[in-house]
């Protein structure tokens, strides 16, 4: 299983603050999963779901290490972060 760890904004959304396991062998199937347990993420995720572009503000980690390959292979026991940045005044 991999566990995702969603920002506190993110986790807000959807009254869930504890990683969430997914089983999936790439980044792009785990965001699949978590999207499918929780849509109302999709727009806070994604552009455009249909292409599954990322937003400008979501960075992704993999175990510490940041990626921007959404077809990177993950592992048993990955974690996977998604990190957004904050703006406003």
């Amino acid at each position: 299983m991999i566990n995702i760890y969603l920002p506190y904004r993110l986790g807000q959304q959807i009254e869930h603050h504890d990683p969430i396991a997914v089983s999936a062998t790439t980044i792009k199937t785990a965001l699949q999963q978590l999207l499918r347990q929780y849509p109302q993420l999709d727009s806070s995720i994604w552009v455009d779901a249909r292409t599954q572009q990322l937003t400008g503000y979501t960075q992704l980690f993999v175990n510490q290490q940041q990626v921007t390959d959404l077809d990177a292979q993950l592992q048993a026991g990955d974690q996977l972060h998604l990190v957004q940045a904050m703006a406003g005044g």
